[in-house]
């Protein structure tokens, strides 16, 4: 988001007189009234940008004979000039501005209202950044030393030393320079080990979620001499570059070969493979790997003294394509391209082939001092290997230089072992552990020899820590002393976990640190535990002791860190719920402290805006304690006297978790509980992270079916509660959570009237196979489970009102999951959706319970009643259309910001009893209401203008039945079928029939606007007359005349197949 400056809403010459300098403290309460929405939801089409002539405001002509049967109904504008009078009247009386916040008060009860935050949150603000904190990261410079980390300034790369409080430049940016002697663009940067070097990626181009490709130079910082790693192209070849953790080596690959320049000053860099294709990845890893496993851009690892290079070999000349278009490659939203053009992957879905992954390890010691330059590669193997088809390589890392780890699970992540490998540089010995699976992170942390060294009297010689589930199911740090022992040392325990593994370990002191959701699993606090010894000569094990907090877990709060190298220093983050703040620490020592952010622009602005009110809860279903997030509308009553809509928000993917203590201000679910006056809850049900296995394992094999009922019962019981209008609640979810939204459709529990999904699974079949097999097995081992974990019946979805995005770019879930829903939708004849038109299959498709009935001669040539029949449907079909969008999109609107403007006019009024309320803030908000009468005005007039037109096409359908009867005879226009099934006469009987209801609600809105717009009704009148307002469904899809719209469409799409 961008960072656009905040500006205040109002600018007093009097600051001390201004309402926004009115504090908290002042000891007698105002209380105002709360501006209530009661529409449908915040997805709004634009209002119509369709221009009415002058005529529309005087008087109409005369109503026909057959209108004025049907019951015409005149419509005079009232002007709001009394309105503006009535107002400035009571503004001018400042002994009646204290009654009116008494009849304030005795109208509704509700909280007390705070000076502090008047302004309303908009979702321009939600776009703009208005309410985004700033975070800073640290880049800690390992190479200068502990507590260094470096800064971009005035042109300068420079380093920040903690220690001394010193700062000194590194490299002036603009000196980096391409052959052709111009400053490079810099997207990245790597200093080499002896801090002589600079590594400076530019040209950046994206590929996937973390890859990418650039241009890499080296820069030489004493010469300021900049040589390029291979000579640049565009677009860019080189996917990865690394220096080597010690020396001056870079590891490369391009053109997915794997290369490794031994200095940079060398004259040219050994290839270490050459079999590098589209199909084939040497050091980089392929998109499944790179999505669900490695969550990186490389797959090739140096050991801790850069002796040797591992690296993994990608073959997927196995796995399937898939293709998907790219309407418009460029930047520019306003480029035509004529053509589109495709992007083909390689995805592997499930029961299908996936990569097959080998593991290598260069020697370059060896090779450096061999006499032949021949290039000589270590493929690894082992007893026990998974077949290559079932094997997933779920972590590889070095923990000495001699021993490398390497992790491997099946494809249904079943089974599972960790692999060591001893002595690689000789005869290799390997051993091998079987391990609990489940969900695949990058956990395992080496300990420096050193450390290892002290901790054992000089027994053993490498150990590493991991994140492992203990048999309570929690998953929490173990240390394993040597590498191949299969029993952990347990570090943690207790009925939480432990998040993110290892932050840092401090080797002079033998802590790790960590983060964990402790004391509640919404938090997010920071520990410090010491390491145990390691001394084989005491037999007993350690015993677990409880860490030491280094934040205050008395209160509520959600903390990360970033830690130097060595742990000396850390930059601690305080992410919520209050104002993110960020410091940088010195471990150990409470006094050192270096302020990086403290966000006192958005304190600033957070006190100027409305505020929701957020709670934290647990729920209990089937037995499972469900963390819950309720965000409420600014001085919401919660007596039952006003009925607000409620909005879920689900993922609930697996190991994931929505409901926690971050910072959320300003975010589109704030904005509809203050703009819109939404309660928005979140519930983490079955299947989510963070509370222990218990809570995580019920999904495994069935997808979506604990979550939706997990979901189902917390809609329930919100709508049980006496604030919420059951009639009103509705749920939407991204990915995971989209597939989410429809499974709850699916359900059809009668609860959500609303549903919205973004991006979602639809069948678990179309997802990549690592991810989905992980959680549901093969399937063919799994072929009922797969099933009900997919969208299959879509009956229910008739009964609610359905959104549906979907980008037709998305590499990860295809726009073909939506697809699949969309054919489904048009086989069930469903259309109470907003989404993408449906995709592969025609766009109606004829009930195969309502065959074609036998060819008449009226098909074989298109006569002028076929085409003005078709040309009559086509009007209706635009007017129902229109009317809808003129009623429950413009209308609403403007009824809905009138109701509110007028509430806030009140609040006004209201605020500081006794003292005449400033013009400037009146003013505004009587202009407003007069445009939004006047918007409701054009908005009846446009709504008789469709009523007219409907009026007129249908008496001329109905003297063309009279002409047909004439020309062609009575039988023809009353029994043969114009197209599949329908007569003209049945044509004309069923489309006359719309007028009644149509007339109603051109007399039912008439009606409500005089309500709303009048000065002399109550608000809970006014209140009410929106209500019934935002009630009325879609006049379009209440099946007239058992579905004749349906089969009028099907009958004209029929006939133009046919043509």
């Amino acid at each position: 988001m961008s960072g656009t400056q905040y500006e205040q809403l109002y600018h007093d010459e009097d600051p001390e007189e201004s309402l926004l300098s009115l504090n908290k403290d002042r000891p007698a309460p105002i209380q105002v009234r709360p501006p209530t929405y009661y529409g449908d939801g915040p997805f709004e089409a634009p209002s119509s940008d369709e221009s009415e002539d002058g005529s529309l405001l005087e008087k109409g002509p005369p109503a026909s004979p057959g209108i004025a049967e049907r019951g015409n109904t005149h419509l005079q504008r009232r002007t709001p000039a009394s309105l503006r009078l009535l107002v400035i009247s009571l503004a001018s009386l400042v002994a009646l501005s204290g009654i009116i916040g008494i009849i304030a008060a005795h109208s509704y009860v509700g909280n007390t209202y705070r000076a502090p935050g008047i302004s309303k949150i908009t979702m321009e603000h939600v776009f703009n950044g208005t309410f985004s904190a700033e975070r800073r990261s640290l880049a800690w410079v390992p190479e200068a030393g502990d507590g260094v980390f470096s800064i971009s300034e005035d042109g300068f790369i420079k380093l920040v030393d903690l220690k001394t409080n010193t700062t000194k430049d590194l490299v002036y940016t603009f000196d980096v320079k391409s052959p052709n002697g111009l400053p490079l663009s810099w997207a990245s940067w790597k200093l080499s080990p002896d801090m002589k070097y600079i590594l400076v990626k530019s040209d950046h181009k994206k590929l996937w979620r973390w890859s990418s490709f650039g241009n890499y130079y080296i820069h030489e910082i004493a010469t300021k001499k900049t040589t390029p790693l291979i000579p640049p192209t565009h677009p860019p070849t080189v996917a990865y570059a690394a220096w080597s953790p010690t020396g001056e080596s870079i590891a490369y690959v391009t053109g997915n070969d794997l290369f490794l320049l031994p200095s940079p000053s060398s004259e040219k860099p050994i290839r270490l493979t050459s079999t590098g294709s589209t199909s084939l990845f040497n050091g980089v890893p392929s998109w499944v790997y790179e999505e669900e496993i490695l969550s990186s851009a490389f797959a090739f690892w140096f050991s801790p003294s850069s002796t040797k290079l591992a690296f993994l070999i990608f073959d997927e000349s196995l796995v399937d394509e898939f293709t998907f278009p790219i309407y418009n490659p460029t930047e520019d939203s306003d480029t035509v391209v004529p053509y589109t053009s495709e992007v083909k992957m390689k995805y592997p879905k499930p029961g299908y082939a996936n990569p097959l992954v080998e593991v290598a390890v260069f020697d370059i010691e060896a090779h450096s001092s061999a006499t032949e330059s021949k290039v000589e590669l270590l493929t690894l193997n082992w007893k026990g290997r998974q077949e290559a088809n079932n094997s997933v390589i779920s972590e590889i890392k070095w923990i000495s230089d001699d021993v490398l780890l390497l992790k491997e699970v099946t494809r249904n992540a079943d089974h599972g072992s960790v692999v060591v490998f001893n002595n690689l540089a000789k005869k290799s010995s390997v051993s091998l552990t079987e391990r609990e699976q489940g969900v695949v992170f990058q956990n395992v942390y080496p300990l420096p020899s050193a450390l290892v060294s002290s901790l054992s009297s000089g027994t053993v010689s490498a150990a590493y820590l991991d994140v492992v589930p203990t048999k309570e199911g929690y998953n929490h740090l173990a240390l394993f002393s040597p590498p191949t022992s299969s029993a952990p040392i347990w570090l943690t325990a207790g009925p939480w976990e432990v998040t993110k593994g290892v932050l840092g370990v401090d080797i002079a002191k033998g802590i790790v640190y960590f983060e964990a959701a402790n004391p509640l699993s919404t938090s997010r606090h920071l520990y410090s535990i010491p390491l145990p010894s390691l001394n084989k000569a005491s037999k007993e094990t350690p015993k677990v002791t409880a860490p030491s907090a280094l934040t205050d877990v008395s209160e509520p709060g959600h903390y990360s860190a970033s830690f130097s190298p060595q742990a000396g220093f850390y930059l601690q983050s305080y992410n919520g719920p209050g104002i993110p703040t960020q410091k940088v620490v010195k471990a150990g020592d409470s006094k050192f402290e270096h302020i990086l952010t403290t966000n006192a622009r958005l304190v600033n602005v957070t006190e100027q805006y409305e505020s929701a009110t957020v709670l934290f809860s647990t729920i209990e279903v089937d037995g499972y304690e469900l963390n819950v997030k309720e965000i409420r509308p600014p001085r919401m009553d919660d007596t039952g006297r006003t009925k607000y809509p409620v909005l879920f928000r689900v993922y609930g993917g697996p190991f994931s978790q929505l409901v926690d203590l971050s910072y959320s201000r300003g975010d589109w679910h704030e904005y509809l509980a203050c703009g819109h006056s939404y309660v928005v809850v979140t519930v983490d049900g079955r299947g989510t992270g963070y509370k222990g296995r218990k809570l995580r394992n019920p999904v495994k094999g069935n997808l979506g079916f604990w979550e939706t009922k997990d979901q189902i019962a917390a809609a329930k019981i919100w709508a049980a509660k006496d604030y919420v209008d059951p009639k009103r609640i509705g749920i939407w979810g991204w990915s995971y959570g989209g597939f989410m939204s429809a499974k709850v459709v699916e359900a059809g529990a009668g609860i959500h009237s609303l549903a919205m999904s973004v991006a979602p699974v639809t069948s678990w079949k179309l997802y990549d196979s690592i991810y989905t097999e992980r959680y549901m097995n093969l399937p063919e081992l799994n072929p009922g489970g797969y099933i009900n974990a997919s969208i299959s019946n879509v009956t229910a979805f008739e009964k609610v009102n359905y959104l549906l995005a979907h980008g037709s770019a998305d590499d990860n879930v295809h726009f073909s999951n939506s697809a699949h829903l969309l054919d489904m939708f048009t086989k069930a004849r469903i259309r109470n959706f907003r989404g993408p038109s449906t995709p592969t299959s025609s766009p109606v498709t004829v009930n195969k319970q309502h065959p074609k009935s036998p060819a008449s001669p009226s098909r074989a040539i298109e006569s002028t009643y076929h085409r003005k029949t078709r040309a009559a449907l086509q009007e209706i079909r635009a007017i129902t259309e229109t009317w809808d969008d003129l009623v429950l999109l413009d209308g609403l609107k403007a009824a809905r910001s009138l109701v509110d403007t007028r509430t806030e006019l009140d609040n006004a009024l209201a605020l500081v009893p006794n003292r005449l309320p400033r013009t400037r803030l009146v003013t505004p908000k009587i202009e407003t209401m007069e445009k939004r009468i006047e918007e409701l005005d054009v908005v009846l007039l446009k709504l008789q203008k469709q009523f007219r037109k409907m009026n007129a096409v249908i008496e001329g359908l109905e003297a063309l039945l009279i002409d047909a009867h004439r020309t062609k005879g009575c039988k023809w226009a009353s029994e043969e079928p114009m197209w599949v099934t329908w007569s003209l006469e049945k044509f004309v009987s069923a489309i006359a029939g719309l007028l009644p209801p149509y007339h109603r609600s051109l007399n039912l809105h008439i009606e409500l606007v005089n309500i709303i717009r009048s000065h002399s009704v109550s608000f809970e009148d006014s209140r009410d007359a929106l209500a019934k307002w935002a009630d009325q469904s879609l006049l379009e899809e209440q099946g007239w005349e058992a579905n004749w719209e349906d089969l009028c469409v099907a009958e004209v799409e029929k006939w133009d197949s046919a043509r």
